[in-house]
This record gives C-alpha cells, sequence and structure tokens, in this order.
C-alpha cells in the first residue's frame, strides 16, 4: 500500500492510486490496462485550463479559486471537467 502522506500533491496522489489500480485490475484477465489517454493527467495543459477556468465568469471568484486549486494541486483534467 502506498504512503499517502510522502506524496507531494494531488497529481502525484492521483499517479500513485492509478498505478495501484492499474496493478490490481492487471491480475485480472477480463480487464484492458491503462494507455494513452487513460494515463494523462493534463499538466501538459494547466496554463490552458487555469485560464479557461479565470475566464468562466458565470461561477462565483470563490468557485473559481477552488476550481484553480483543484488544476494546480490535484490534476488539470480533474478542474477542467467540473467547467
Amino acid at each position: 500500500m502506498a504512503n499517502w502522506e510522502r506524496l507531494g500533491n494531488g497529481a502525484q496522489w492521483i499517479r500513485a492510486a492509478v498505478d495501484l489500480c492499474d496493478a490490481r485490475l492487471s491480475t485480472a484477465t477480463d480487464v484492458r490496462p491503462l494507455t494513452d489517454a487513460d494515463t494523462e493527467d493534463g499538466m501538459a495543459c494547466l496554463d490552458a485550463v487555469v485560464a479557461e477556468i479565470e475566464a468562466t465568469r458565470f461561477l462565483a471568484p470563490d468557485v473559481r479559486a477552488a476550481l484553480v486549486d483543484c488544476a494546480r494541486w490535484c490534476t488539470p483534467d480533474l478542474a477542467s471537467g467540473c467547467c
């Protein structure tokens, strides 16, 4: 089991969880392994996601700030899925 307290940010936590799930699922015969987009965390798009969130004026400022925090500390793909 991973030591979750030693992981630096949400993106690392998500990658660790995906790795654990992938390892567990790889023992089953009827599950396809994660590949390509399934393993993408969206960090290459961080600036674009933050700009899109900040431009979304129908959201309250505190909601936008929370989504930006999510993009920076979790993964941009999670935050962009909320908008």
